[in-house]
């Protein structure tokens, strides 16, 4: 069984270890461990679970609850915020994962657009080695040329193969995937639990994706664009 921080709601800790054998969870294994265990996440779960005259400062949402929760919504408090951080970790789980798609595409288009560049060095060498007096140096410079285009033709295909995405566009952000997970992790906390939280969704973005991220980034674009979050409901078994 696996320590978790004392900081993880229990209702949390009990979804993970009963799921833990669960294909998608064990394909996800290294996620969910920093999920539940990165000390930057701690300060998200503590503001979620606080308490207020026995209140619960940041109550789940019962319009929430009633897009992804099945009828009957329980009565219980207690329960009824479970269910909530529950499903907040489901949506931060799935927002992880698509940064990790999202570099992974990313690192693919660099590594493609690099080979195309290489590529077009190798037939713009070719062009001006085909200027060059045939038998100059003793070398057979129409060879040479057509050794590059060959090598050249190699590049692109392998390009192609990669795939070219056209993700590079102008921008003057350099942590513009931290700042696009931290933009869906408070958008999601808000339409949960009715509070955008911007310093604890900084916070697990910067975790999540390596790149930092502020309070004031994250406060400033959520309230120049106001937006929710729709659930799917959930699956009729």
């Amino acid at each position: 069984m696996t320590a978790f921080p004392e900081w993880l709601p229990k209702p949390v800790i009990e979804w993970i270890e009963e799921n833990r054998h669960h294909p998608e969870h064990v394909a996800r294994a290294d996620l969910i461990h920093q999920l539940a265990t990165d000390p930057r996440a701690k300060t998200t779960w503590t503001e979620l679970t606080k308490k207020q005259r026995g209140d619960f400062i940041c109550q789940v949402r019962m319009s929430a609850l009633e897009q992804f929760c099945e009828p009957p919504i329980p009565d219980n408090e207690d329960v009824r915020h479970g269910i909530g951080l529950i499903f907040f970790f489901k949506q931060i789980l799935h927002i992880s994962i698509s940064v990790r798609a999202a570099k992974t595409e990313a690192q693919r288009a660099a590594q493609a657009d690099e080979l195309r560049q290489r590529a077009l060095w190798l037939r713009t060498e070719a062009d001006d080695t085909d200027l060059i007096p045939d038998g100059a140096s003793g070398i057979d410079w129409r060879r040479v040329a057509c050794g590059m285009r060959a090598k050249a033709d190699v590049l692109e295909q392998t390009s192609d193969a990669l795939g070219v995405y056209g993700l590079v566009v102008p921008n003057s952000r350099e942590n513009l995937t931290g700042i696009d997970a931290a933009l869906r992790i408070s958008t999601t906390i808000e339409t949960l639990f009715g509070k955008p939280l911007y310093l604890q969704s900084a916070a697990l973005a910067t975790m999540m994706t390596g790149e930092t991220v502020t309070m004031e980034q994250v406060r400033d674009l959520r309230r120049k664009y106001k937006g929710s979050v729709k659930f799917l409901p959930p699956k009729r078994r």
